[in-house]
């Protein structure tokens, strides 16, 4: 099974098709220049998950990770990172390094004494450039896997009676208060579904400081100006594409338009095998 799940997630990725790519492309249709952003994956894993993914379209990637054992298979898979080994919150409290991207792939429950990405508030802010993207790992509406632990945490992080199935009005004024009270403003924001078997989501954040620390502070452009051209051939039904007949562009069609939720069903299909797999 572990190799079955490997396979569908190199062949999604191969093809451009995985949330983190997608994700990647909805940055840039809001002109962010993702080729110039200096990144931080705070919870690194084996960088195999989705860090790989976009580890090529940054400028400079810098990877934290607490598990020792993770440290040989992280350089393998990531060798143009700078990879430290330690507890990801207390390096918040201490690096001098700050960030245009802050990626957080946060474990979506309960980990020691710690629950999804809650207590990386308010020292996250401190790694953050005046101008930056916040990228967080939430839990969907209904939560399928809740157990009492994790809704106490979720009840009193959103301030909620409904922790099992937080309104997504209710996140989002969550996160506004946060950054207003850790000196920076919300300016856009959106989601990208990640699994369909447990609802995860990226929950991606345009963040700007209120008053800029650095003197030639140059905000990121904005989410104006005009979309990209697609081909023609991307507005027909995406089964039209066999496997073996699919190339990169057709395949970033797909992607560009499931972002712009005009979803194929290869893409549908492809994305709920990649999930019942675990991806």
């Amino acid at each position: 099974m572990f190799i079955v799940k490997r396979l569908l997630w190199s062949l999604r990725r191969a093809l451009g098709l995985s949330p983190t790519q997608r994700t990647f492309k909805d940055l840039r249709t809001r002109n962010v220049r993702t080729g110039d952003l200096a990144a931080l994956e705070v919870f690194g894993h084996t960088g195999f998950l989705h860090t790989l993914d976009y580890a090529r379209k940054v400028s400079s990637l810098e990877v934290w990770e607490i598990d020792a054992t993770k440290e040989r298979d992280l350089r393998r898979n990531l060798p143009q990172a700078k990879v430290k080994i330690g507890d990801s919150f207390d390096e918040l409290k201490r690096t001098p390094g700050r960030f245009d991207l802050l990626v957080v792939d946060n474990p979506v429950q309960v980990y020691g004494d710690h629950c999804e990405h809650f207590d990386l508030f308010p020292d996250i802010f401190r790694v953050a450039k005046d101008s930056s993207i916040l990228i967080l790992n939430i839990a969907g509406n209904p939560w399928p896997r809740p157990d009492e632990a994790h809704l106490a945490r979720r009840r009193a992080f959103y301030k909620t009676d409904h922790p099992e199935n937080v309104p997504f009005d209710r996140m989002i004024a969550t996160y506004r208060n946060l950054l207003h009270a850790g000196g920076f403003e919300l300016e856009w924001f959106f989601t990208r579904r990640r699994t369909w078997a447990t609802r995860a989501s990226y929950l991606v954040l345009k963040i700007g400081r209120k008053e800029p620390l650095d003197s030639s502070f140059k905000p990121m452009p904005s989410n104006e100006g005009a979309r990209r051209k697609v081909p023609r051939r991307a507005f027909l039904p995406a089964l039209t594409y066999p496997l073996p007949h699919l190339d990169w562009e057709s395949a970033e069609a797909l992607s560009y338009h499931a972002a712009d939720q005009r979803v194929y069903p290869f893409v549908e299909m492809f994305a709920e095998l990649a999930s019942v797999a675990g991806c």
